[in-house]
């Protein structure tokens, strides 16, 4: 049997670690192997420098979401999934300010997580693959 691979696009370190210390070890022995690729936020080419975590625009996200989708999305045994901060979402994130009205917490994640859903499908990525869970 196959092994999966899940790239969970994450916003910053704690979600990093969050991934990269719980999830994955445990999931590591059930044939799931996790990746925790953090969001660019700027790159100096200058310096040769990439900074990395949170972010003050969407555009980061989605550049890095569309290149996930670009690299594995073709892959049957590869996933592609996002856990951000609900609360620390970019003010032109999609629906965050609709989403941010919402005061039920289930229905605002569901309301967010459908409009990145949205943005990712748009950037062709398997709707089976691409839900993306906030934390």
């Amino acid at each position: 049997m196959s092994r999966v691979s899940v790239y969970c696009l994450v916003e910053g370190f704690s979600e990093a670690n969050l991934v990269n210390r719980l999830l994955a070890p445990h999931l590591s022995h059930h044939g799931v192997d996790v990746y925790a690729p953090m969001v660019t936020t700027r790159r100096d080419r200058k310096a040769g420098k990439v900074h990395k975590g949170g972010g003050s625009s969407f555009l980061p996200y989605r550049n890095d979401l569309d290149r996930l989708i670009r690299q594995w999305s073709n892959k049957p045994h590869v996933w592609i999934t996002t856990l951000l901060d609900v609360y620390g979402l970019p003010a032109d994130f999609p629906g965050r300010d609709q989403g941010y009205a919402i005061n039920d917490h289930r229905a605002k994640a569901a309301f967010l997580e459908d409009k990145l859903n949205a943005v990712a499908n748009e950037l062709r990525a398997p709707p089976v693959h691409s839900t993306p869970r906030f934390a």
